[in-house]
C-alpha cells in the first residue's frame, strides 16, 4: 500500500521494484509480504464477488505493465 513498505523473507531476492496501491479506504491494508505472480494468469467471473482493495498508483503503473510483459512475451 501506498506509504508503507514491502518485506523480504531471509533469502529472498527480490528483483523488482515494489508495486504501489492506493487503498480503496482507510481500512484496505495488504500485508508486507504480499507478491504478484505474474507466472499465471488468473480470470476473474463477472458473477464472482470480489472485495476492492485498491487500485495501483500511477507511478507504480509502468513497473506493472513492464513486468507482466517481460514475463508473457520475453524479449527475443
Amino acid at each position: 500500500m501506498v506509504g508503507t513498505s514491502s518485506e523480504a523473507d531471509p533469502g529472498e531476492k527480490i528483483v523488482k521494484n515494489p508495486i504501489a496501491v492506493k487503498p480503496a479506504g482507510p481500512d484496505q491494508k495488504l500485508h508486507p509480504k504480499s507478491r504478484i505472480n505474474f507466472d499465471k494468469m488468473y480470470s476473474v467471473e463477472y458473477n464472482v464477488k470480489v472485495m476492492n482493495v485498491g487500485k495501483v498508483a500511477d507511478e507504480s503503473l509502468h513497473n506493472l505493465s513492464i513486468y507482466f510483459q517481460n514475463t508473457h512475451f520475453p524479449p527475443s
